[in-house]
């Protein structure tokens, strides 16, 4: 982790790609807890909570995440391999 953050890799990407490999690797551990610590904060509860919900709206979202879901795990994938870190 510390060669990916040295070069300024894509993280998210990285950690994206890690997950699907290893869930328990230290950076999706760490994104995890970052994420938990978020979601207690009532600054950023919007961003973890639908006030107003909507069916359509979730499958819209579903469906647009999914280009982005194979572009990060593609982009992990392929930075990974880069730095060294294989399967």
């Amino acid at each position: 982790m510390t060669r990916l953050v040295e070069r300024g890799a894509d993280l998210s990407a990285a950690e994206l790609a890690l997950r699907r490999r290893n869930p328990e690797n230290a950076l999706t551990t760490l994104a995890l807890l970052m994420l938990s610590l978020a979601e207690a904060r009532p600054e950023y509860y919007s961003l973890f909570v639908e006030e107003r919900p909507s069916r359509l709206r979730a499958w819209a979202r579903l469906i647009a995440a999914a280009p982005r879901f194979i572009y990060q795990w593609s982009k992990g994938a392929i930075i990974l391999r880069w730095h060294g870190h294989h399967a």
